[in-house]
């Protein structure tokens, strides 16, 4: 559950405070998410310090009161744990003027992050919206992290960084694909995003790269991407926020009553994939069986990455009784294809032995908001 308040006070000074109480079982504890002030007396910049989320990528920007998905892409979640995310220490400004919107921030560390010492990073987005037409709105921009510094644990090792997620649905602490931990430098995470929508139709791309520079070997790269789109069945459509550069979710034109309205109805579905492989398939990746034993060549650890590559097909309904209650539905389907790092034994298939996973899931979510 996530409780908080937001308001202004003073004509131009605003605020924001929400606390994330956490799930049960290994999801998370709870946490700040939010804790910073904002003053807007220069128009048409606003100025923000504190605990944020900072714009990087369209779908983190947007409320996840708004998004049509009971979780974001795997690449989104991925592009933001950069150097933006929830919790993240920052300070920054955003402005928007007829079709433009700017956003840049200097970031820090996520609060109750440990560390001997704390990393910093650049977020910057840009993006240009017009309407063809008085009923549609098409959106272009791109997001970009430079991270100059990453958070270096207490006891004298150097920075490190582990690029992961969960499925796309959070029931637990599972990560399916993941770098493991890499002794990093810097990194860069950059790419376009598009979004359009033409009276009750919807749909949204983002492409992201992300570039890891190591110490002592090659740097690493990957990439992940995810397209969506939805249709309100009752004609409603969703709206575009020019302040923030994203869209918004459909508001019933006249909410539910037996015998009357049966509100706002929303089909959706995406398909997103990540991959942080990296030099997994060449041939100083690859083990070798012989003399009954299995090996893997010792330059792997060092120069390949076997994180994984994840697909997932998500279809989903949302019924919005009223403008301050949702029920999601979405059922998912996840194709992991991964590769051990270990010796495994030869009974185990050995060092390149998949331990990827084919699965399908079903989530329900219920949301209120005020």
């Amino acid at each position: 559950a996530r409780l908080g308040v937001e308001g202004k006070f003073m004509r131009d000074w605003g605020y924001q405070l929400e606390v994330n109480f956490g799930g049960s079982g290994g999801e998370s504890s709870g946490t700040i998410n939010y804790a910073w002030l904002s003053y807007s007396g220069f128009k048409p910049l606003t100025f923000f310090a504190g605990a944020m989320k900072p714009s990087m990528t369209m779908d983190d920007t947007t409320s996840s009161n708004e998004i049509p998905f009971i979780e974001r892409p795997a690449a989104v979640n991925m592009a933001a744990s950069f150097g933006a995310g929830d919790s993240r220490t920052a300070f920054g400004v955003r402005g928007n003027e007829g079709n433009f919107y700017a956003s840049l921030y200097y970031t820090g560390g996520v609060i109750g992050e440990g560390g001997a010492d704390e990393q910093s990073a650049l977020v910057g987005r840009a993006a240009f919206h017009f309407q063809p037409s008085p009923d549609s709105t098409v959106h272009i921009g791109a997001s970009g992290t430079n991270v100059f510094e990453f958070n270096q644990p207490s006891g004298g090792a150097g920075p490190v960084f582990t690029l992961q997620d969960r499925p796309e649905l959070r029931i637990d602490g599972a990560r399916l694909v993941s770098t493991g931990t890499l002794n990093v430098e810097d990194a860069r995470v950059y790419g376009p995003e598009f979004g359009f929508n033409w009276k009750n139709l919807y749909g949204q791309a983002e492409y992201y790269r992300y570039d890891l520079d190591r110490r002592g070997v090659s740097e690493a790269n990957f990439d992940g991407w995810y397209v969506q789109g939805a249709y309100i069945l009752t004609g409603e459509s969703r709206s575009y926020d020019a302040k923030t550069a994203s869209f918004g979710g459909p508001r019933p034109s006249s909410p539910f009553s037996f015998g009357g309205s049966i509100g706002a109805v929303e089909l959706a579905a995406r398909y997103s994939t990540v991959n942080l492989d990296d030099n997994a398939s060449n041939s100083t990746c690859l083990g070798t069986v012989s003399g009954g034993s299995a090996t893997l060549n010792p330059a792997a650890t060092s120069s390949c990455i076997r994180g994984g590559e994840q697909d997932i097909i998500t279809l989903g309904v949302n019924w919005y009784p009223n403008r301050n209650v949702r029920f999601m539905l979405n059922y998912l389907i996840a194709d992991v294809d991964r590769r051990a790092y270990s010796n495994n034994s030869v009974a185990n298939g050995g060092p390149n032995a998949k331990i990827g996973q084919d699965y399908t899931a079903l989530a329900l979510r219920t949301q209120y908001n005020w």
